[in-house]
């Protein structure tokens, strides 16, 4: 599983922080945060951002930034910025999958094969092929099934 490292490094920073370390652990989850954006990770990349917000720290969404044409430090005060954290917390990946792709994974949760969310959605197999492989990749998924299971772990599917 290629992150595994970086899942590593989440539980050592939430160990840090709950043996009263919470400086060293906020470091090391700004530092795991932009190394799992770069590395294409989107939910690990959730997962830290949830736990810095759990800590008081939000960082600011790329496309925020991009959205706003500005350019800014990476962090921002909670308090500064409460329709983040709300963001933050409702999650991170529903603005990541595109509603096209929640059609083919809540196709896929229902064991519908490639052919039949084809004609259900009257795309071609390939189609359906490329939103899976960008449904595993957005999820850091390696399988369906493993997407489709952290998919409704973290409320995409009800």
């Amino acid at each position: 599983m290629p992150s595994l490292p970086q899942r590593n490094q989440l539980m050592l920073a939430l160990a840090e922080c709950e043996t009263g370390h919470p400086e060293h652990a906020r470091l090391r989850l700004v530092a795991l945060y932009e190394q799992c954006r770069h590395s294409g990770l989107g939910m690990l990349t959730g997962d830290v951002q949830r736990a810095l917000a759990d800590m008081g720290v939000v960082l600011e969404d790329a496309q925020d930034g991009a959205a706003a044409g500005e350019e800014r430090g990476g962090e921002v005060a909670a308090e500064a910025s409460p329709l983040s954290a709300r963001a933050l917390r409702r999650g991170y990946y529903l603005d990541e999958l595109t509603p096209r792709e929640v059609s083919v994974l809540k196709l896929l949760a229902e064991g519908l094969s490639n052919q039949e969310i084809g004609n259900t959605l009257f795309i071609s197999v390939n189609t359906v092929k490329y939103h899976a492989k960008n449904i595993n990749a957005k999820l850091g998924a390696s399988r369906r099934t493993q997407a489709i299971h952290w998919a409704k772990a973290k409320g995409i599917l009800g």
